[in-house]
């Protein structure tokens, strides 16, 4: 279970990909944060993108001295199915990586998941709905540089296929992934690299933001919804 530090780094680098400081931030649970964005009271469900087994892989790699780590491999695994931590770092050892199609297809399958997953719960109510809803994916088992990005985007087209549930679940989907930004709405995926400054990298959304009253010089140079 990710714990309040975490989920709070993950607003931060939330907020570094879109080149935005939230006013207003309310640190709760379903969703994680209420924010002030653009006059709306925004709720925001952050999750991680990362295999279930990525933090607990680091971890383990980590106190057994590891300096190279093949994450590559890791992969979803039903709770039953996953590995002990010798068996982990068995796998962690191992010289053998996938291909980077197949590590663009696991990932884009893990994304889905994670999308649906959101989507259930907030269609049974148990993720409380605000004026605007917000899901972002930070996702750190990432490889940004062996792949186009246009592949990685047409890969989790196709991972979502035709199931367009979440449109009536989140106005708003946002994937960090890596040095990569996916945003996905109603009508569109938009695929951004991060560049040196997190403004350039969310340059697809182009609406200015409004502080609201009393935010004084908090948002800086941010970008809105489409």
């Amino acid at each position: 279970m990710p714990t309040h530090d975490d989920e709070v780094a993950a607003l931060r680098r939330f907020e570094e990909a879109m080149g935005v400081n939230f006013s207003g931030v309310v640190h709760r649970d379903k969703p994680d944060f209420v924010i002030s964005y653009q006059g709306y009271k925004t709720g925001v469900e952050i999750t991680s993108g990362s295999a279930e087994e990525f933090r607990r892989a680091l971890y383990i790699g980590k106190a057994a001295g590891l300096t190279g780590l093949s994450v590559s491999g890791l992969r979803e695994r039903r709770e039953n199915e996953r590995l002990s931590n010798a068996e982990l770092l068995g796998e962690l050892q191992s010289v053998e990586c996938v291909s980077s199609e197949d590590f663009a297809v696991h990932w884009a399958e893990r994304i889905v998941k994670r999308i649906r997953t959101k989507v259930r719960l907030m269609q049974r109510g148990e993720i409380e709905r605000f004026e605007k809803n917000w899901l972002c994916i930070v996702n750190e088992q990432a490889d940004d540089g062996a792949l186009d990005i246009d592949f990685y985007r047409a890969v989790l087209m196709g991972a979502l296929g035709s199931d367009h549930s979440y449109r009536q679940a989140f106005d708003l989907i946002y994937i960090i992934s890596g040095r990569r930004v996916f945003i996905l709405d109603e009508r569109r995926l938009i695929a951004a690299p991060m560049k040196k400054s997190a403004n350039q990298a969310a340059e697809p959304i182009r609406t200015p933001v409004t502080p609201p009253a009393g935010a004084g010089d908090r948002a800086s140079g941010a970008h809105g919804s489409p």
